[in-house]
């Protein structure tokens, strides 16, 4: 059950990696195992090997997104141009005019 949780955790981490604007760090936090993936990502070979059984799951998951959702973007953006680009376009727009008045710029 653990393993196909982090399948799913790295899909959802591919995912995002393909959307403009989002990280799949930020999913790793969301999901509460951005602590365990920067500990895991060393050049200790022995860390690496005994987190296998944490990165192999993880990481197929991030494959299984991004070309998953990539072919999708790709149909999308040769379909739908236009009405894509609007879409980013006013996604940027009002993030950014949220966060004027937020007073977060």
């Amino acid at each position: 059950m653990k393993k196909i949780r982090l399948v799913l955790v790295g899909i959802a981490m591919g995912v995002a990696n393909v959307i403009p604007g989002v990280s799949g760090g930020t999913i790793a936090i969301i999901f509460n195992i951005y602590d365990k993936l920067m500990e895991c990502i060393t050049i200790n070979i022995k860390t690496i090997l005994k987190n296998l059984d944490f990165l192999i799951p993880l990481g197929i998951g991030v494959v299984i997104g991004i070309l998953g959702l990539s072919k999708v973007m790709e149909l999308l953006f040769f379909t739908l141009s236009f009405t894509n680009l609007f879409c980013i376009y006013w996604y940027y727009h009002w993030e950014f005019t949220i966060n004027i008045f937020k007073g977060d710029c």
